[in-house]
């Protein structure tokens, strides 16, 4: 039978989905071929309100947390949705998916590991 939630966990797990998208999308790893892919200027970027994107981009990433949480306490649990359809209808570019999917089959395979152990 599922246990109770850890919100504790949950808040570590939207942690580190958050700081390996930093790292991901990254000029180290993935974030000038991302950045081509888009079609978006360094001014673009320079632009936008990273405060806002950041915030609410954390925001969601604690609701992902959450709901990925509840699947682990419910099939108590010890895969990704991946972009393509969205991607194939937008005629964006494979590798533009491959970058996307990566990084979240990455994000919730580290989330379900620390929801799965903390729980």
């Amino acid at each position: 039978m599922a246990s109770e939630m850890n919100y504790l966990a949950v808040v570590a797990t939207a942690l580190v989905m958050f700081g390996l998208g930093a790292g991901w999308y990254s000029p180290l790893l993935f974030g000038k071929k991302w950045q081509e892919l888009v079609g978006k200027s360094e001014d673009e970027l320079k632009r936008a309100d990273m405060t806002r994107i950041f915030g609410l981009s954390f925001l969601a990433y604690l609701v992902a947390s959450y709901v990925l949480a509840h699947f682990v306490l419910f099939t108590e649990a010890s895969t990704p949705t991946t972009l393509l359809i969205n991607n194939l209808f937008q005629r964006q570019s494979l590798r533009l998916w491959a970058i996307d999917a990566s990084y979240y089959f990455f994000a919730f395979c580290l989330g379900g590991v620390i929801l799965a152990i903390w729980h």
